[in-house]
């Protein structure tokens, strides 16, 4: 008898860790899938954010509020300090990015990857970038020094 129940017990722990592991797989799955939708719906907040940016540069405006996305940062580029492919594929030689934050420090990479960027052909600097951190985030254009700067008020 002691032989069976060891045998049963045995059977049954194997199907708990079994049913673990499977259980496992499935949350990491359903977090996945969150996440990788939480990023597209993230980088469609970022492009909606850069569009409006130079929707209000355009109109000759001195402030603009960006709301989204929160813990992104705003960034411009130049060909002579760095450009991310997403901006020299198409020629340009200057680009203001929404990219998402780099814990690993190589934001030009990561402005390729999680990123979107519009040609600043009007040549304004970022410098050295804006953090969306509390939105909103309220910026002056000023248009004479061709600087884009974080309202600190």
């Amino acid at each position: 008898m002691k032989n069976r129940r060891g045998f049963l017990l045995a059977e049954e722990t194997l199907k708990i860790i079994i049913a673990l592991i499977c259980i496992g797989i499935l949350v990491y799955l359903l977090s996945s899938l969150y996440f990788e939708n939480k990023d597209e719906k993230d980088l469609e907040l970022a492009s909606a954010s850069l569009l409006h940016l130079f929707e209000e540069m355009k109109k000759g405006n001195s402030e603009v509020e960006i709301y989204n996305p929160k813990g992104w940062n705003i960034w411009s580029w130049h060909e002579s300090t760095g450009i991310p492919n997403s901006c020299s594929n198409f020629d340009w030689e200057t680009c203001i990015c929404i990219c998402k934050n780099s814990w690993l420090g190589n934001d030009l990479e990561n402005c390729d990857d999680k990123g979107t960027c519009l040609n600043n052909d009007e040549g304004f600097i970022i410098e050295p970038y804006i953090n969306i951190e509390k939105p909103p985030v309220v910026l002056i254009i000023d248009k004479d020094n061709k600087r884009i700067e974080l309202n600190e008020k």
